[in-house]
């Protein structure tokens, strides 16, 4: 990428051409690149990528404009940094146990750029929340990844150790002795190699879920309202005998997930209502009703398929009848126990 290079690049497609701008942002490794978008914005073109590097700097980039808005100087090589939705906190981390929160300045000093409506996030000058700036995972540690709650509400900073810190951002700057610190989390394999902490994220709105992927084989997920105690953790690995690798091919014929699900709900002047007659005349099924579940328990199939039993096991759970799954292991559950985890989000503790 270079500096003070701005040539367009084509594609080489038959039906026109694309620009690519090519920009030099640093003279070291940019180890991150985040983007985001005011929720306020008036354009679509509104959209910044903060980036980090190991020159000890974090440039934020103004895409449409194809220029640095801002550049942040820190005392060690940048490893990661994001701006909250809100726009009003961006945190940036590196290869040291400090954390940098900022805030954008006063409207007073930072003026809307022309046209954009970029706001408070497209500031050209961010004031440090904190002094000195917190801390996070060891004495030793590097920080490696962050992540911002949909809310804007919550933040959480990933260590090379293993390490999960979640902060409260409405106490960064809080003058009367109370602390931003939420939880302290251990990844599955804290202070190993392979528990080190490559990616944290915040899922987005409405599920309050907090996601990691750990250096090698494993992804942990976090319930963020029980205070993140109840987890999963997620084997992506196996050793390399056991894997299987397979091609996936597009059907076009073939029924989507979303297809059957569609077909499944319908419209509600289509859903059928079940109506159980005496005890000796059984159970009154008509054909739209055997359709409706054959077409759970498709669905469950494809659910199953890619790996998520439980959800497969759910999916079925909604079956209004005795139907013959086609893996019946996935419904040994009783159904009152899977009702009973479907409100968290995450399967039922064994």
């Amino acid at each position: 990428m270079a500096l003070d290079g701005d040539e367009g690049v084509s594609d080489g497609s038959t039906g026109g051409s694309s620009c690519v701008n090519v920009k030099e942002l640093g003279g070291y490794i940019v180890n991150s690149v985040t983007l985001h978008r005011s929720p306020s914005s008036t354009s679509e073109d509104d959209v910044l990528a903060i980036l980090t590097n190991n020159d000890k700097t974090v440039r934020i980039f103004h895409l449409a404009e194809n220029r640095v808005v801002t550049t942040l100087h820190v005392d060690v090589s940048t490893n990661h940094a994001s701006i909250s939705p809100d726009g009003q906190h961006l945190v940036v981390v590196g290869d040291s146990p400090e954390v940098y929160f900022y805030h954008p300045a006063s409207s007073g000093s930072c003026s809307i750029s022309p046209g954009t409506g970029i706001g408070e996030a497209g500031c050209g000058s961010w004031i440090l929340s904190s002094h000195p700036p917190l801390r996070a995972g060891t004495e030793t540690d590097a920080l490696m990844s962050t992540s911002f709650s949909s809310s804007s509400l919550h933040c959480a900073v990933a260590s090379q150790a293993g390490i999960i810190t979640i902060f409260d951002t409405r106490y960064l700057s809080c003058d009367d002795g109370c602390s931003p610190l939420v939880k302290v989390i251990a990844s599955s394999r804290a202070f190993t190699e392979p528990g080190a902490v490559r990616s944290v994220q915040f899922s987005p709105a409405p599920w309050d879920l907090l996601v990691w992927a750990e250096h090698c084989g494993k992804v942990c997920i976090a319930d963020a309202r029980s205070n993140f105690t109840r987890r999963q953790v997620v084997d992506v690995l196996a050793e390399k005998e056991d894997l299987v690798e397979a091609e996936v091919e597009e059907v076009q014929d073939s029924p989507s997930a979303c297809d059957i699900s569609q077909s499944l709900l319908g419209s509600p002047t289509n859903n059928r209502r079940y109506s159980r007659g005496d005890e000796g005349n059984g159970e009154d099924v008509t054909v739209s009703d055997v359709e409706r579940g054959a077409s759970i328990n498709e669905l469950a199939d494809l659910v199953y398929e890619n790996s998520s039993e439980w959800l497969a096991a759910r999916v079925r759970s909604l079956t209004p009848g005795s139907y013959f799954p086609s893996h019946p292991e996935l419904v040994s559950d009783p159904p009152s126990q899977i009702l009973r985890s479907a409100g968290s989000g995450l399967p039922a503790s064994t």
